[in-house]
């Protein structure tokens, strides 16, 4: 199940949850899996017969690609930069993530992203990344499940696996972080 909503354990249907934040919520085991680190991203031919984009001030020219569930994310990073939001010549705003990410590499606009979560469309060449510096998010990912079911067998393998995936992501994203900044 893909949701944002909240996760009532105790009703069975949901074992785990993979969640932005969620370190809330009473009778779990939560397991820090990363906090990725944000950059604006677009696609390759998105900043082509436009003005240039050469300092973040200039985002204000430019269709900047919001998501409901993380409305913070572009103040987050411009802060980090010392400049207020920009008032975008034009905003688009996704319910999700992945849509503003699909959204940015079909050059609609710009979009800030999760680093781990766009990493293979940078490497690709999908998605390209006008600014190399990242800035942390304000939240990280957690694993989360009820304290009953921490002793399921079941429950036990894959939140071994998850986490040990999450640490090899986020060894990634850092790799390719150091390849940013040359």
């Amino acid at each position: 199940t893909s949701s944002i909503d909240p996760v009532d354990f105790r009703r069975g249907e949901i074992d785990a949850r993979i969640a932005l934040g969620g370190t809330n919520t009473p009778n779990t085991i939560v397991k820090r899996l990363f906090r990725p680190d944000i950059l604006p991203v677009c696609g390759p031919r998105f900043l082509q017969n436009l003005p240039p984009l050469t300092k973040p001030q200039d985002l204000g020219n430019y269709t900047l690609l919001y998501t409901t569930y993380r409305p913070e994310a572009w103040p987050l990073w411009l802060s980090a930069h010392g400049i207020d939001e920009p008032v975008a010549s034009k905003r688009l705003t996704f319910q999700s993530s992945c849509l503003a990410y699909e959204a940015a590499a079909e050059n609609l606009g710009i979009a800030m992203a999760q680093l781990p979560l766009v990493i293979d469309d940078l490497r690709l060449g999908r998605l390209v990344a006008p600014f190399p510096r990242t800035v942390p998010d304000s939240r990280e990912y957690n694993l989360i499940y009820s304290d009953a079911a921490s002793k399921h067998e079941g429950l036990k393998c894959f939140s071994s696996w998850i986490v040990a995936a999450a640490r090899k992501s986020q060894m990634e994203a850092d790799e390719f972080k150091s390849t940013l900044a040359r």
